[in-house]
């Protein structure tokens, strides 16, 4: 029915569906774009918080690479000031000897304590070595004198010992050398030596530590394990000391790997680390940060600045200074990664309120909806009740009228409203008695429906039937009264005229059949002489007949009646109990004579309604008959019992039952089934028409349910009486 009426007024689930998304589209958008620039905000900011934490990470990491040659070099001057290396130098040939040995004691000690140095040196002015010390993986050794070799023609010998006193020699970063052959496993190494000056000053050998570059290494993989970012450690050239993958490492110490550098993987990046000093900038592979680690000294060591460099040695004056470059690398799927979180977590924030808006969205568009359902309603029914045929009345509580359609005018023979609105409502009626009663009716009970005779404008009158009720708010609370009134002059001329005619046709037809029955009688009686069985069979079929033709004019006679509205209802207290045992105990013969069982059901005592006792014991014994006639069989019972606010009698039987089809006529006037046992059994078809409109006068309902060939029940259904509710007619 909703659909139906969607329809009509023009207003569906699309016409819902296109407010909705008129609205909730552009919120949604609204919220995207509001998100998408919290998004790129957060963003912005989460790319600078991974820049920052990359370039602390670089200065971790150049701090890691210049702590530890600064304590190289700190090594390298303590053990170049030891005073039994002065002895060794400057004693005789016994002390040198003793001293000698205290020397290679003190060196053992040192690499055994420090586990950084591969070896231990002591050459003297000629290049040849005086002390050497293996660390031999953990294990350190002093090499025997006779295994000591001249390292004069070495260029870290020659380098070194032109220094100025305090002056530091430090070799390329590159990968220990054993006979010719990159020694397995790979050894990373750093020369660091500085010339040993004898007590008057003059250059008398130089120290040389052989330290393990794995500890830089190693150092700048603890750094990296703190962030996300690859960490490389490249030479001037650009290859790799650090790389990304082991097999790309130390490229210039191997023929094959030659073309196995920065530059060759990431040559846009390659061209700005190797022409600025440090940086930051981002390409399609990511985000860079570098630094350029040079190897200056200063009195206590390494450090960044470039204002004592290392000098190059004069045997090598091509030599420039020594530098690496310290460079971390953020790849694009790590920055995807981060910044995908931050999608994520937004995500279900967007979901979250673009939920809430279509809900709300929804919301209010079908509140619009149903306001303009409203809205289109109430105009078609003011139409509706304008155009109206029915005069419509709206009057106040007080009973004045304040508005009327245009068949009122026309009804009542006014040309404008303003003639009527404001005046009360009985000066449009003949009495003002019939009038009252109405109004007292709607404000009490809140409806009326009956007859009035109306007083137009010209003072005639005509027939009227009204249909008043009160009109409430949402609260309950009564606002107006509303009335609808038909113009019946014409319709009662004519029920007069059919009264007349029944009441006419009924009374010729009574007064021959009332002489034939009397006759009949007096016959079967034997009042007019002895009769033959066969005559008397005859004078019975007369006398059933004329019952049963008798019955039926009854039964038209009330018919007419409730049409016309003249059937007479006494409203008053009754006692359904005591209706129904009346009945009970009228038919208990009558079914006895078929072989019936007929049974009573009483579930409570009194049971009260507001009815007329004469016209209810005509509803039950109507029933009662009806099941006794139909049922060849079994039994037949009636009961009554109380349902909340409604009393409930039922008749009940085992008999011939009817077909779901039956059962939606059998109210109808006329109506009897196609059974033959049915066309068989005498009835005129009017009896459950008069018994519903029987119980529609008492305010009531009748209900059936029945079976084809397994009986049937029909339930009356009756409100109790209340005590305020009085008697009526």
């Amino acid at each position: 029915m909703n659909d139906r009426k969607e329809r009509v007024l023009g207003i569906g689930l699309w016409f819902t569906i296109r407010r909705f998304l008129i609205m909730f589209l552009p919120l949604a958008a609204l919220v995207g774009i509001v998100l998408a620039l919290f998004y790129y905000a957060d963003l912005r900011t989460a790319r600078e918080i991974v820049k920052g934490k990359e370039i602390k990470t670089i200065d971790r990491g150049v701090n890691t690479i210049g702590d530890d040659l600064s304590s190289v070099v700190s090594d390298l001057l303590i053990l170049s000031e030891q005073h039994e290396l002065q002895r060794v130098l400057e004693g005789d040939e016994e002390e040198r000897r003793t001293e000698l040995a205290d020397l290679d004691s003190n060196f053992l000690s040192f690499s055994l304590r420090r586990r950084i140095y591969d070896q231990i040196r002591f050459l003297d002015e000629t290049g040849m070595e005086v002390v050497r010390v293996n660390y031999n993986d953990g294990k350190p050794i002093i090499i025997p004198e006779s295994q000591l070799q001249s390292k004069a023609e070495r260029y870290y010998f020659t380098d070194t010992i032109v220094l100025a006193p305090g002056e530091v020699y430090m070799s390329p970063f590159d990968l220990n050398i054993e006979r010719g052959e990159i020694e397995k496993p790979l050894k990373p190494m750093i020369r660091f030596a500085t010339p040993v000056l004898g007590s008057s000053g003059e250059k008398r050998g130089i120290v040389i530590l052989n330290y393990l570059g794995a500890n830089i290494i190693r150092g700048l993989e603890r750094v990296s394990a703190t962030t996300e970012s690859q960490f490389m450690l490249l030479d001037p050239d650009g290859f790799y000391l650090k790389g990304l993958r082991p097999e790309d490492e130390w490229g210039f110490m191997y023929e094959d790997r030659e073309n196995r550098t920065f530059g060759d993987d990431f040559g846009e990046a390659w061209q700005r680390i190797s022409a600025e000093e440090a940086g930051q900038f981002q390409t399609l592979d990511g985000i860079f940060t570098f630094r350029t680690v040079h190897f200056l000294l200063t009195g206590q060591g390494l450090d960044g600045r470039r204002d004592k460099a290392l000098q190059p040695s004069v045997a090598r004056p091509q030599a420039e200074e020594y530098y690496l470059k310290l460079v971390s690398r953020m790849p694009p799927y790590t920055l995807k990664d981060i910044f995908g979180k931050l999608l994520t977590q937004l995500l279900p924030i967007y979901t979250l309120i673009v939920a809430l808006l279509a809900f709300a969205s929804w919301f209010v568009a079908r509140a619009s909806v149903e306001r303009k359902k409203l809205e289109i309603e109430l105009r078609i029914k003011e139409e509706a009740i304008a155009s109206s045929v029915n005069a419509i009345i709206l009057a106040d509580l007080k009973g004045n009228l304040n508005y009327v359609n245009h068949s009122f005018l026309h009804m009542w023979g006014y040309s404008d409203e303003k003639e009527v609105l404001g005046r009360p409502v009985a000066e449009l009626w003949k009495t003002k008695d019939g009038a009252s009663e109405a109004l007292e009716a709607v404000q009490s009970s809140r409806s009326w429906m009956g007859e009035l005779v109306a007083r137009r404008k010209d003072d005639s009158v005509f027939d009227v039937q009204l249909l008043a009720n009160m009109v409430e708010n949402e609260a309950g609370k009564a606002i107006c009264m509303m009335a609808s009134v038909i113009d019946i002059t014409e319709r009662k001329k004519i029920e007069q005229m059919k009264s007349d005619f029944v009441a006419l046709a009924s009374h010729e037809l009574r007064t021959p059949l009332t002489s034939i029955q009397g006759y009949a009688e007096l016959i079967l009686d034997g009042d007019v002489g002895k009769i033959s069985r066969e005559q008397r069979e005859f004078l019975e079929i007369i006398s059933q007949n004329t019952r049963r033709l008798e019955a039926l004019i009854n039964d038209v006679l009330d018919v007419e009646k409730i049409e016309s509205g003249r059937m007479t209802i006494k409203m008053e207290k009754t006692d359904l109990i005591q209706v129904v045992d009346n009945c009970f105990k009228t038919f208990k013969v009558m079914a006895e004579g078929k072989g019936l069982q007929l049974e009573k059901d009483i579930k409570t005592s009194p049971i009260n309604v507001l009815g007329d006792s004469d016209r209810l014991s005509q509803v039950f014994s109507n029933l009662l008959s009806n099941a006794i006639k139909y049922s060849k069989e079994g039994r037949v019972k009636i009961s009554a019992s109380i349902k909340g606010e409604f009393a409930s009698v039922a008749v009940e039987d085992t008999g011939l039952g009817m077909s779901p089809e039956d059962m939606k006529i059998v109210f109808s006037r006329f109506f009897r089934a196609e059974d033959s046992y049915v066309r068989k059994t005498t009835g005129s078809g009017l009896g459950l028409s008069i018994v519903k409109a029987t119980i529609e006068r008492h305010n009531g309902d009748i209900k059936v349910e029945s079976k084809l060939g397994a009986g049937s029940k029909f339930e009356v259904i009756l409100p109790l009486f209340k005590e305020k509710e009085g008697t009526g007619q």
